[in-house]
């Protein structure tokens, strides 16, 4: 029932405010009103609280302003003492309808002290929610608990621009804050020292701090700097790497091809944990082939890699230092056919590809490995270019019309 007088008050609503014109106020539908004073006191019924529960231990409000139709608010309150588990309750003729018709309509979130976690998925799907308040209390957020998985990319939090995560909270689940677009300010306490996978992938605030540096929070390594190419070397002081930071397939630009990932990574001496999901979603033995881990023989890099069977090269002895040569593509210190057959092979994503020495095959000095580049590779070798020319748009037009002749 008040599901429906929601909906039909929200009709009326807006339709009373195509005809109001004049006014300091939203549109009522009481000619009578005249003041503000006198709005708030006719509008009292188009505030609607609903209530329910959320799983055994608590119980949820929901308070929706209906008085402005430019800026209708729906603020869910939830209460009680102890661990949040369960599924939230809204009951309409015997059906749990919380999901389709509260979790879209959200805007604000208020978790009241007493409440000691966040659980999985609890508010997957609040699309419109642009606040959140978390209590002291709460010690872990779940899995999911304000993003999404990768699968579930639809129901994110697009419209969340702020976070403070309480002191006491260690832990942050998988996907916590994935996808949440429009987060760019975030707050964590020295606290927290578990993250999950991938937990603000996809967020402003991330995006933010990997273009000039990697993405490091309390000494957890997150994320790669943005352009970066391999070898990289993780930063000294890292002691955990976190699930989803080292995957070239999302972290890197211009690395691999869709056959083979090569993905070569210097390890410090104070790293004591690298998550099963640092490199890749699953550790196949095709991604097994691709990673080299460089660090010092005896520390903690060495024995993951012989847990996980992947390589280990002991970095005092070993260089993973490329050359930084214009065409180099392959690394070997010489410019030559063999190159322009591996750039040409990478760039149609040849299954079985070696590793590109990316930096020196970008010839074209505009960050991304593409025609051009193979343009002017070729005609390096035959004499025609000296040197790589500086990305412009004049530059890139006179190449592709060099297409037609030389590729």
């Amino acid at each position: 029932m008040m599901k429906n007088l929601r909906r039909m008050t929200a009709g009326i609503a807006a339709v009373t405010m195509l005809f109001c014109t004049a006014g300091n106020f939203p549109a009522v539908q009481n000619p009578a009103v005249t003041t503000r004073a006198e709005y708030e006191a006719a509008a009292d019924w188009q505030i609607i609280t609903e209530t329910g529960n959320w799983g055994d231990n608590l119980t949820w409000t929901l308070v929706t302003d209906l008085r402005d139709t430019m800026n209708i608010t729906s603020v869910l309150t939830i209460s009680g003492k102890g661990e949040m588990t369960g599924e939230p309750e809204y009951l309409e003729y015997g059906i749990n309808n919380f999901d389709s018709y509260v979790r879209s309509s959200v805007t604000k979130v208020i978790i009241e002290p007493g409440i000691t976690n966040i659980d999985e998925n609890a508010f997957v799907g609040f699309t419109q929610m642009q606040e959140i308040e978390i209590p002291d209390k709460v010690t872990t957020i779940g899995t999911n608990a304000f993003g999404c998985s990768p699968q579930n990319s639809l129901y994110f939090c697009g419209h969340l621009t702020s976070v403070t995560i309480p002191d006491g909270v260690t832990a942050l689940g998988d996907y916590a804050f994935y996808s949440c677009t429009s987060l760019t300010d975030v707050t964590i306490p020295e606290s927290v020292t578990e993250f999950g996978r991938d937990v603000f992938k996809g967020t402003k605030w991330a995006n933010t701090i990997r273009e000039t540096s990697s993405f490091i929070v309390n000494n957890v390594f997150l994320g790669f700097k943005s352009g970066a190419y391999f070898p990289y070397a993780v930063p000294d002081g890292v002691k955990t790497i976190a699930g989803g930071s080292l995957d070239a397939t999302t972290n890197l630009v211009g690395i691999g091809n869709l056959g083979k990932y090569e993905q070569q990574v210097i390890i410090p001496e104070s790293v004591t944990k690298i998550d099963d999901y640092a490199f890749w979603s699953e550790l196949t033995e095709a991604a097994k082939e691709g990673i080299t881990l460089y660090g010092v023989p005896g520390f903690y890099a060495e024995t993951w890699a012989a847990e996980h069977e992947v390589t280990f090269q002991d970095v005092k002895t070993v260089s993973v230092t490329k050359q930084t040569i214009a065409g180099d593509a392959t690394g070997d210190g010489v410019v030559s056919v063999s190159d322009v057959i591996l750039l040409q092979r990478w760039l149609h994503a040849v299954p079985d590809t070696p590793f590109i020495n990316w930096k020196n095959a970008d010839l074209n000095q505009d960050d991304t490995l593409n025609i051009f580049d193979l343009i002017l590779l070729k005609r390096m070798l035959i004499g025609k270019a000296e040197t790589p020319a500086k990305n412009t748009r004049f530059n890139n037009l006179k190449l592709f019309f060099l297409l037609l002749f030389v590729v």
